[in-house]
């Protein structure tokens, strides 16, 4: 990650395309804070920012999305609001 930009390889996009998409200086300093995993190891450049505790792949990211909101009280909020 360079500037505010986080770059998106291919093997982990849907489509199979790399892109490189612009952050907020926000978004780059919370993707900062979350490099290192609640095992004390830095997370691994090719782990998923919305994956397991370790970065690892979630198979259901709509049932572990619902599951942070669930276990946090929140309600009303989708994934991509």
């Amino acid at each position: 990650m360079t500037r505010n930009e986080l770059t998106i390889r291919a093997e982990k996009a849907k489509d199979g395309d790399t892109r490189t998409l612009p952050i907020s200086a926000r978004l780059k300093s919370v993707l900062e804070m979350i490099k290192v995993a609640p095992d004390g190891k830095e997370h691994s450049p090719a782990g998923y920012v919305f994956g397991d505790a370790v970065g690892g792949h979630v198979a259901d990211p709509k049932k572990a999305w619902a599951t942070t909101c669930r276990n946090a009280g929140i309600t009303e909020l989708h994934f991509h609001d």
